[in-house]
């Protein structure tokens, strides 16, 4: 029997972030008009609400990702083109990092072995669980060295910036695009509920998938 290999799972996985952050960085790039209205904004508008320091939703996320940002943002930035290519470079950078630790040990020998069976299922189901179960050490090694993941930080997704944040939306979605059946906004209601946030930031989230179609 040939062992499986997750190497090429695991590339194709990380280009399919990488495009999806190309595109984002585009459209932040290009947005000449900021969108006030929480019901159609995206997270380009969060961004740009944060670039802008534009009076941030209610919602306690909100108020946290954007100070995230900023006690992470160098104190020698002073206007906003400049803080917006401080974003785009970021962003561009977290692109060149994006799962690498995937391809060596301690990860791949576990990625290895379940990788052909994790989308297989839906997200969140029983089946689903018991992989990612499976996949334990590899995982605690994995969002130790991955800060887009929320399980990375002690207060979960209360830790990230906005940036970790954007490139955390983007793996959910291309992972959701590798999988069968597949449904994403049942997915960011499930990592509502997980990962503590508000449904605010579902609804930014959703529009944002709905501006950034499956590639």
């Amino acid at each position: 029997m040939i062992a499986y290999d997750s190497t090429q799972a695991t590339k194709k996985h990380i280009i399919k972030v990488g495009e999806y952050l190309d595109t984002f960085c585009e459209k932040l790039n290009t947005t000449d008009k900021v969108c006030n209205d929480i019901t159609k904004a995206t997270l380009v508008d969060l961004i740009l609400w944060i670039i802008n320091d534009y009076e941030m939703p209610e919602a306690e996320i909100f108020t946290t990702l954007k100070n995230n940002t900023i006690s992470d943002t160098p104190i020698d930035i002073c206007d906003k083109k400049e803080y917006l290519k401080y974003m785009i470079y970021f962003l561009k950078l977290k692109k060149k990092r994006h799962d690498l630790s995937k391809l060596y040990a301690p990860e791949k020998k576990y990625f290895d072995i379940w990788t052909p069976y994790k989308n297989k299922y839906p997200y969140g189901s029983k089946e689903y669980l018991q992989i990612c179960d499976n996949l334990k050490p590899a995982l605690e090694h994995h969002y130790k060295v991955n800060r887009h993941h929320p399980e990375h930080y002690a207060n979960g997704i209360y830790g990230m910036n906005i940036l970790d944040a954007t490139e955390a939306f983007f793996d959910w979605k291309a992972t959701s695009d590798e999988q069968i059946n597949s449904d994403f906004a049942k997915g960011l209601k499930i990592n509502e509920e997980r990962f503590e946030y508000s449904p605010e930031l579902t609804l930014i989230f959703n529009n944002t998938a709905k501006a950034f179609p499956k590639k």
